[in-house]
């Protein structure tokens, strides 16, 4: 009787610990390498992913990823401008358009009779048949303008001067291979390669 109860308590302790050796068992099994990027494509068990796609894209034609690049920061300038701005009004109890008059308009040095003039010459080609006094209030107009685009964009320089703004878009790139007879300067492990061709002639 003892003899037959220990060989149950034996069948039931292999019984408890099966499931947790056929755990250990398929937890050290390797898993399959998961794609780092969004897969594009499917052959059998090869995937594509987008970051293998880009990157043979790159090094064919760099031109519509820097176009890309390049549009997408003039926005993400204007983005941040726009938060900085809207940031300062709300701190101050003012909107938008009060606040640039305080800051901008209002600081404005007027447009003088010489900077007209000296516009009126350097442009004198463009202007035609139209004598100074009759192109004196665009020219005035066109100047103001530009005295405000200048000091709001100086103004909008010292907001981000102030704030913590961080920009983390980093610019399209492409791994250049450099022949180990080429002569070459500085590290290896330089961020940037210039290549610069030249005729010896």
């Amino acid at each position: 009787m003892f003899g037959i109860r220990r060989k149950l308590t034996l069948f039931a302790l292999l019984l408890v610990l099966a499931p947790v050796v056929a755990c250990a068992g398929a937890s050290e099994k390797p898993e399959a390498a998961q794609p780092t990027s969004e897969v594009v494509a499917q052959v059998g068990d090869w995937s594509i992913t987008l970051d293998e796609l880009d990157e043979k894209a790159r090094a064919a034609n760099m031109k519509p990823y820097q176009e890309l690049y390049n549009a997408r920061q003039q926005v993400l300038n204007q983005l941040i401008d726009k938060q900085l701005v809207e940031t300062e009004a709300t701190a101050r109890g003012v909107d938008e358009d009060e606040l640039f008059r305080v800051e901008v308009t209002e600081n404005l040095q007027p447009v003088t009779d010489e900077e007209i003039q000296a516009f009126y010459d350097q442009n004198k080609a463009r202007m035609g048949e139209q004598t100074l006094d009759q192109m004196r209030g665009q020219i005035q107009a066109f100047l103001t303008r530009q005295k405000a685009l200048v000091a709001q964009q100086a103004f909008i320089k010292d907001l981000r001067a102030k704030s913590e703004v961080t920009i983390r878009l980093d610019p399209p790139r492409i791994d250049i291979v450099v022949a180990e007879n080429e002569l070459t300067r500085g590290p290896d492990t330089a961020k940037v390669t210039i290549v610069e061709y030249s005729d010896f002639q």
